[in-house]
């Protein structure tokens, strides 16, 4: 479980939730309609080797300041957006943070990708 904003009044709501129980708003209908789910990287992954020690193992997802999602490394996050928006994945210590663009309805892989000189970049692959 985790707490989304209620896009009516702004509170945290669970996102299992079927109505917002501070105003009533239809919050099972509007994830169902604005759906975006990310399959993100295990630690090991994102730092390289077993990391377990050195980072927090948790990832947050933001947009415009505000916390869309928040779990471990590994795990699919899901929380909503109503149009096109730019996010920022937060992997913790020792990772550089992603910024990505996420569409509604759409599943993502996220994808650790090795340029040229070395540079660590992270990307989102579609999925269905």
């Amino acid at each position: 479980m985790a707490l989304i904003k209620c896009p009516e009044c702004s509170k945290d709501v669970s996102n299992k939730a079927k109505i917002c129980p501070n105003c009533g708003y239809p919050v099972e209908m509007f994830l169902s309609e604005n759906r975006v789910e990310i399959k993100l990287l295990p630690t090991e992954k994102i730092i390289g080797g077993p990391a377990n020690f050195c980072t927090s193992r948790e990832t947050v997802i933001t947009a415009k300041g505000c916390t869309l999602w928040k779990g471990r490394h590994g795990e699919t996050a899901v929380f909503n957006v109503a149009v096109p928006t730019v996010v920022t994945i937060d992997f913790g210590v020792l990772a550089n943070p992603a910024r990505v663009i996420v569409e509604p309805n759409t599943k993502y892989e996220l994808v650790y990708d090795i340029e040229r000189y070395q540079k660590h970049n992270f990307k989102l692959s579609e999925i269905e």
